[in-house]
């Protein structure tokens, strides 16, 4: 809730690209959201951390940077070795 305070729903998006920032935020759906995915969990965590150290927002991205989290525009900020592995099947293409 802090952190929803201090940088606001679209901020924390842009830090940390996660979706439950983004579409109908709440801090229900956030928690929710970061109980069950240990890898979200650990950016706001790390986030959080420098929060409570006082740092600046490029202080965050850096510490973000740390954990391999690259900002990379609309998609997921996990890093490419977080990415699932592509099977040669499209999941999101429409079936005919």
């Amino acid at each position: 809730m802090e952190l929803v305070d201090h940088f606001g729903w679209d901020t924390l998006h842009s830090l940390i690209r996660i979706n439950c920032f983004a579409s109908k935020p709440s801090i229900k759906s956030s928690l929710k959201f970061l109980r069950r995915m240990p890898w979200a969990r650990e950016q706001v965590e790390t986030l959080f951390c420098a929060y409570k150290d006082g740092g600046t927002e490029e202080s965050y991205r850096q510490a973000l940077k740390q954990l391999g989290i690259q900002q990379k525009g609309k998609r997921d900020a996990y890093s490419d070795s977080q990415q699932p592995k592509k099977q040669g099947i499209d999941p999101w293409a429409k079936s005919r």
